[in-house]
């Protein structure tokens, strides 16, 4: 098998498949937090960061989701905002899925395969990649 720890991303699993609180704490803390403090330094920035949230049930309440310094931060916008801001929404995942197709069309066209053989050979893992080099 792989080894999870050399995947580009950070990996949980669960019976469901689905996020959970837990998960989605424990990510929030060990990751989110940590990545984000060392992309703010490495830009010169203030160490101040939002994390903006959707009411998705596996969001926890906004009193889990603060740094050990309080400058990270998830909060919830007021829920009379969610129809305006839910184009910016769209087009992050609408750019997410045109650097992920432009990504697995620049492996096509390197491949000497068929297009066929290239479907064939695809897995989960070409996938996991694909979208970590998109993002």
């Amino acid at each position: 098998g792989y080894r999870i720890k050399k995947l580009p991303t950070v990996y949980f699993n669960q019976k469901e498949a689905w996020m959970t609180r837990d998960i989605f704490v424990r990510c929030f803390h060990k990751h989110f937090v940590l990545e984000v403090r060392k992309h703010l330094q490495a830009k010169g920035l203030s160490q101040k960061a939002v994390l903006l949230l959707d009411n998705a049930s596996s969001h926890p309440n906004e009193s889990l989701l603060a740094s050990d310094n309080l400058l990270v931060t998830g909060k919830f916008p007021p829920p009379n905002v969610t129809a305006a801001i839910q184009p910016m929404d769209q087009g992050v995942i609408s750019a997410m899925k045109w650097l992920y197709r432009s990504e697995l069309l620049k492996n096509l066209i390197h491949e000497v395969i068929t297009l066929l053989n290239f479907w064939k050979q695809y897995s989960l893992l070409d996938a996991v990649y694909g979208i970590s080099a998109a993002w």
